[in-house]
């Protein structure tokens, strides 16, 4: 995945189960691109970020903290931007066109959409699954970046390594990312 959107715009669908990390990954990932820090070992232009939360805004101020504190470093000012749930459902054309418009006037590079089910909260996961992915596709194609929704897996055990609802969410995006837990190091 290119988090920064040097070489191509790209919708990427993050996928992991229920207090897994995903907020925190993907709150590194765009710390990272709107400070032009490393991820993982990984070098990323920097560009301003957007992340939208639907859901666990009231810790973000202390999740920045500390990933100021392990970094070393401080955000340039301006370089990323939050909001809270925007004006509408991710469901809704409407809600994608007022979102575009922000990141085109705004110019931002990378934006995080936490996540589909907090931020299209009636959606229907199969139904809606293409008015969804159409939208982050465009969104990515409108920044010249990186456009992130974050979802979670399928319902049964089976379906872990896989998204919730509708196979276009996987099959209509640039990158799928499975988030998984790592076994505990032995003692």
């Amino acid at each position: 995945v290119d988090l920064g959107g040097a070489s191509a715009p790209s919708a990427v669908l993050l996928v992991g189960g229920y207090a897994i990390g995903k907020s925190a990954v993907t709150l590194s990932m765009a710390c990272s691109v709107a400070s032009g820090t490393p991820f993982l070992g990984h070098d990323v232009e920097m560009r301003r970020v957007l992340y939208v939360m639907g859901e666990g805004s009231y810790g973000l101020p202390r999740r920045v903290q500390a990933w100021k504190q392990i970094w070393g470093r401080d955000l340039p000012p301006g370089s990323i931007r939050f909001m809270t749930k925007p004006g509408g459902s991710l469901r809704e054309r409407e809600t994608w066109k007022d979102l575009l418009a922000f990141c085109r006037d705004e110019g931002i590079g990378m934006v995080v959409l936490d996540t589909f089910s907090s931020l299209a909260p009636a959606a229907d996961e199969t139904k809606d699954a293409p008015v969804i992915v159409a939208g982050l596709n465009a969104l990515a194609e409108t920044i010249d970046g990186t456009a992130l929704l974050v979802h979670h897996p399928g319902w049964s055990q089976a379906a872990q390594d896989r998204a919730r609802g509708s196979y276009a969410l996987e099959a209509i995006v640039d990158e799928v990312l499975i988030l998984s837990a790592i076994a505990p190091l032995p003692e």
